[in-house]
């Protein structure tokens, strides 16, 4: 009998800078290649870039969050997108305390359902989170045709901008 082998081929590679070496990290360099057999073609990239987000100052919040999509009507070699990660947040954040609600995987890796690895399931649970992170302005710029024998890449630069963040004002009262 003959058995055929199933060869996937994937790089990763991600790279965080502090390029005005303030010690906060500014900005994120992600690759990943995908080797593919000579007459499979790509049209389209749906990709869930898990991030751990983490604030500090005021509010001390940590949960994981996600980004990254794009199509096209033409089988490409490469996508390439450059954007910032921004804050998005539908309540106002504690000024006190930590907030860990959002610090589960946005995918349940351990789950058994098919639904639950659904990209429509998994992008409508993220959204209805009253705290999430989104990929903004990603610019994406996709490189039509692939040579037989090349990798399709994806290449994203994620840019952490300094942002405004809301807290609720607390006042005290004094009884006499």
């Amino acid at each position: 009998s003959s058995k055929k082998q199933l060869k996937i081929l994937l790089v990763l590679w991600t790279r965080e800078d502090n390029e005005n070496q303030d010690g906060k990290t500014d900005q994120l360099y992600f690759r990943l290649e995908l080797l593919l057999q000579p007459s499979e073609h790509v049209v389209g990239v749906q990709l869930i870039l898990l991030i751990s987000y983490q604030l500090y100052r005021m509010s001390m919040l940590v949960m994981q969050s996600m980004a990254l999509q794009c199509f096209s009507p033409v089988s490409g070699f490469q996508l390439y997108m450059n954007g910032h990660l921004k804050l998005n947040h539908r309540q106002l954040l504690n000024h006190c305390g930590l907030d860990t609600r959002y610090n589960v995987s946005v995918v349940n890796g351990t789950s058994l359902f098919s639904s639950d690895y659904d990209l429509t399931n998994i992008i409508a649970a993220y959204w209805d989170r009253y705290v999430a992170t989104v990929f903004s302005d990603p610019n994406p710029v996709w490189m039509a045709g692939r040579a037989k024998d090349t990798p399709f890449i994806i290449k994203a630069t994620i840019h952490y901008l300094v942002e405004v963040i809301l807290y609720p004002l607390k006042t005290a009262y004094t009884v006499t």
